[in-house]
């Protein structure tokens, strides 16, 4: 039998140029919005428990530090 971990950090993406980061592990659930593209965010995934990578009409791939999100790790055009 597989267990199922319940993810309490949920991502979005969004026309808007921004992607958000939800943070259910507390009572009170904290929203981050992020602004790194210059077009429409089409996806936003976890890479692993500290990363996401999130992607764009403007024709990027970006690599992020969920514990510095400044600025992406690395872009790729």
């Amino acid at each position: 039998m597989k267990a199922f971990q319940i993810q309490k950090i949920i991502l979005t993406s969004s026309k808007d140029c921004t992607f958000k980061v939800w943070d259910f592990r507390d009572p009170i659930c904290s929203v981050n919005v992020y602004q790194g593209h210059s077009r429409s965010v089409n996806s936003a995934i976890f890479v692993n428990e500290d990363k996401i990578a999130t992607s764009s009409d403007d024709q990027t791939l970006k690599l992020w530090d969920l514990r510095i999100m400044r600025s992406p790790l690395f872009s790729i055009n």
